[in-house]
């Protein structure tokens, strides 16, 4: 699981649809006496439709950047988890967690609340059987 596809908004998960390799081209500038090229590579995250409109309004407007790479996911095995809530601190940990449940079925059933109805509706079926109200 790559947790650079993960991203909180509003305390629930939301997935990146692209990873940017973005050349930043500064330091060569800095170090005149170096004949080495130096430059700095920083990744960064985009959803889909934003995009265009980063590299065409802030990369292509400096000089000193370059996009290096561009790799799209492919999050159809993580999209079951967009949206879910999360309940903890820690959200590394947690997207882990859910993850690791592969179906947002099994994540559900494994919460407290889950487990709370399941008792109840049991007890309910057990107060029935043992009043003999059951036809």
């Amino acid at each position: 699981m790559d947790l650079e596809r993960f991203y909180v908004e509003n305390n629930t998960i939301q997935l990146w649809d692209v990873k940017i390799t973005e050349r930043n081209h500064a330091l060569s500038y800095l170090d005149e006496d170096s004949d080495e090229d130096n430059y700095q590579d920083v990744y960064k995250y985009y959803k889909a439709e934003d995009v265009d409109g980063y590299l065409e309004q802030y990369v292509a407007k400096h000089k000193l950047l370059e996009v290096v790479a561009t790799e799209e996911y492919d999050n159809s095995e993580y999209e079951w988890m967009a949206g879910i809530e999360l309940r903890t601190d820690d959200p590394n940990t947690e997207i882990r967690k859910i993850y690791s449940y592969g179906s947002v079925e099994a994540y559900e059933a494994s919460l407290e609340e889950a487990a709370d109805t399941y008792m109840t509706d049991l007890d309910y079926r057990l107060s029935i059987l043992e009043l003999g109200l059951n036809d």
